[in-house]
């Protein structure tokens, strides 16, 4: 992970930045589970690359259900422990 630090006023404050090789792929496919939750099987670039896996995986599981989504480079802000 990347720490970058950021000053507030008086507090630091640090940026939580995801891993680059997951900047570099934003969208993903996830395999559905019962009870609202999710699977998430890979990472790709393009989204043509990643509706392709989906199409691939639904041959080989076709009683399961994938999803894509694309989630773009995520930011938290996180309070140095003292």
């Amino acid at each position: 992970m990347l720490w970058m630090p950021w000053r507030e006023g008086c507090c630091h404050w640090t940026h939580k930045i995801m891993p680059y090789s997951d900047q570099l792929s934003p969208w993903v496919v996830y395999r559905l589970l019962p009870n609202c939750q999710r699977l998430l099987m890979e990472r790709f670039r393009k989204r043509s690359n990643a509706e392709d896996y989906v199409r691939v995986l639904q041959q080989l599981q076709p009683s399961s259900k994938f999803t894509i989504v694309f989630e773009p480079v995520e930011v938290k802000l996180v309070k140095p422990s003292d």
